[in-house]
């Protein structure tokens, strides 16, 4: 990470957490503070997302469309309450790279909450 804080929530600089994404650089951390946030996330680029007052304490809920598309090299959440509303979309639609979703909870309405395509990198052993 590059060292980049960009904080979302009362008192912070930034009012939604889709401004943070958009200002944010590669590398850079979004601290979010307690609340409900009503968005449709879009992360294309190396962040990290931290629901600063831990799990659970950030929802992030989208009445249409994936709450989450991935479409970067990769992103890791940490503590944030997922929901997809939408029938016929995925809660989380990771279309590229690779997202960890440490102490994250995801639910959603359609037939997948989560949907990843095409490959991700997995550890492989040495050949010996």
């Amino acid at each position: 990470m590059n060292g980049e804080m960009l904080v979302v929530g009362q008192g912070g600089a930034f009012g939604s957490i889709g401004a943070a994404l958009a200002a944010a650089e590669d590398g850079a951390t979004i601290s979010i503070r307690p609340g409900r946030y009503e968005e449709n996330l879009v992360v294309d680029r190396t962040v990290n997302l931290v629901a600063e007052g831990g799990e659970g304490t950030v929802e992030v809920r989208a009445a249409e469309g994936s709450v989450l598309v991935a479409d970067g090299e990769g992103a890791q959440l940490r503590g944030l309450v997922l929901i997809g509303d939408d029938s016929r979309y995925p809660a989380v639609d990771v279309r590229r790279g690779e997202v960890a979703l440490d102490g994250c909870r995801v639910e959603g309405a359609s037939w997948a909450a989560l949907l990843t395509r095409g490959r991700g990198r997995w550890p492989r052993a040495a050949a010996g």
